[in-house]
């Protein structure tokens, strides 16, 4: 299952961005939650990829 994020900002900009005090804790934590998933998803594909690169060579 392959998912993208459109237009995908760091919470940082987000931040930046607009007024902060309409956001809920929860909508908050679920921003980080998902800024969080987002590296560790990027992290996963980019070792995939070598992996499937090192499989190539062998």
């Amino acid at each position: 299952m392959n998912i993208k994020l459109q237009n995908a900002k760091p919470l940082s900009q987000i931040r930046d961005e607009k007024d902060m005090s309409n956001i809920t804790p929860e909508l908050l934590a679920a921003y980080e939650a998902i800024a969080k998933l987002d590296e560790k998803i990027a992290f996963l594909e980019k070792k995939i990829l070598n992996l499937e690169g090192e499989k190539k060579h062998d």
